[in-house]
C-alpha cells in the first residue's frame, strides 16, 4: 500500500512531534505490550504519517505488513458516539 505522505508543515502540524510516535510505539514492541502496531495520522485529507512496527506473526517472523486486516471487538459505543457527534 503506498500512500503519498504530505509534509507535516503543509498541513499545520509539527514534524518534531510527530517523530515522537516511532520510540513511543516501538517501547510497546519491545515491552512486549503489543505484537505489532500500525499507525496512520492524516489532517485535512492528506497523510502525514504511516508506519508499522512489529510482528504480524511473531512465531513465523513475518513483519506487520501495512495492508493487514485487523478484526475489531466491541465498536458499538464507538459508533453510537460518532453518530451522536454528528
Amino acid at each position: 500500500m503506498n500512500k503519498a505522505v504530505a509534509t507535516p508543515k503543509s498541513v499545520g502540524m509539527s514534524a518534531r512531534r510527530l517523530e515522537r510516535i516511532r520510540p513511543a510505539m516501538q517501547g510497546y514492541i519491545d515491552r512486549g505490550v503489543y505484537t505489532g502496531i500500525t499507525t496512520l495520522i492524516a489532517r485535512r485529507g492528506q497523510v502525514v504519517h504511516e508506519e508499522q512496527f512489529g510482528w504480524l506473526d511473531k512465531e513465523a517472523q513475518s513483519p506487520m505488513p501495512a495492508d493487514a486486516i485487523f478484526r475489531l471487538y466491541s465498536m458499538t459505543k464507538p459508533i453510537v458516539c460518532t453518530g451522536l457527534m454528528t
